[in-house]
């Protein structure tokens, strides 16, 4: 994880748009390796003030998953993207999978079902390096699933989310 966002620091040193400023950011949760969480993010400054990306994420847990990929939209009240705080809103896609033993024939059995999200995030990000190229980002929200089915009967509708993030600006 950290190898890539070297190469990717490494590959577009200067990637940045004709007036110097870099409007970009990508990044990626290194603390989710051991939980099988994946996420990453990307983002794009609009002005000082908005912002708009995408987030996709993959979690494995016991005998189910949740995979995901929503846009996001930010406001940062400092006018100073990417650093300080930030809040939005996201709407996307989830997909879930649980794998479920049918007593009737003996067999392991997978269900998935792809339901439609939106959800409430706040943020704050630093700013790292001399170059200002490091980011480190957290933040919470809430996701409500659109439309679950009694199918998931685990599943909770709205629940709360998490955010840690380390990338780069370009």
């Amino acid at each position: 994880m950290a190898s890539a966002l070297a190469l990717l620091a490494l590959a577009a040193p200067e990637a940045t748009a004709q007036d110097g400023v870099r409007r970009n950011v990508l990044s990626l949760n290194p603390l989710g390796i051991p939980f099988e969480y994946i996420s990453g993010e990307y983002e794009h400054m609009v002005s000082g003030l908005v912002s708009y990306g995408l987030q996709g994420s993959f979690l494995s847990v016991n005998r189910g998953s949740y995979a995901s990929v929503e846009a996001k939209i930010r406001a940062y009240p400092n006018e100073e993207w990417p650093k300080g705080f930030s809040i939005g809103l996201a709407a996307g896609v989830t997909r879930l999978s649980e794998d479920r033993t049918n007593f009737e024939t003996n067999r392991e059995e997978t269900e998935t079902e792809t339901l439609p999200t939106m959800a409430v995030i706040v943020d704050y990000n630093w700013i790292l390096g001399k170059a200002q190229r490091v980011i480190v980002g957290t933040g919470v929200g809430a996701k409500r699933l659109i439309g679950a089915s009694s199918d998931f009967v685990d599943l909770n509708t709205a629940y709360p989310t998490a955010r840690f993030q380390i990338g780069i600006r370009f």
